[in-house]
């Protein structure tokens, strides 16, 4: 079984690969050493979502391990500040729809009402 530096260590090369869509050449034993640190506060599953955060959102032309290591406690900045984001445009979505909705309904009332009025 792998252990959760390797699996990290996996994981960057393979998203280096899809962005890059070329082999990307990776120090391994520094990213061992980086995500070892990483481990200390962060678990496993979230240190993937910042690599693929990471690749997604930053355009960098090499996508350097010491970039993301030196950076990720602002990466995981950047990384919440987009969730929520997300999160209140999704209730101004939610709030626009249903505000459409009223008025149609209301418009929909008046318009009854004009027609049941002749």
């Amino acid at each position: 079984m792998a252990s959760k530096v390797d699996v990290l260590s996996d994981h960057f090369v393979a998203e280096a690969r899809r962005f890059h869509g070329a082999h990307y050449m990776a120090n391994r034993a520094s990213m061992s050493w980086g995500f070892k640190a990483m481990l200390k506060d962060l678990s496993v599953e979230q240190i993937k979502a910042l690599i693929t955060f990471y690749f997604d959102h930053y355009n960098h032309r090499t996508h350097d391990f010491k970039g993301f290591e030196y950076s990720y406690d602002r990466l995981m900045e950047a990384m919440r500040d987009r969730d929520t984001e997300v999160e209140h445009v999704d209730k101004l979505k939610q709030e626009s729809a249903e505000r459409a909705k009223e008025w149609r309904e209301k418009r929909e009332r008046i318009a009854g009402n004009r027609s049941d009025s002749k």
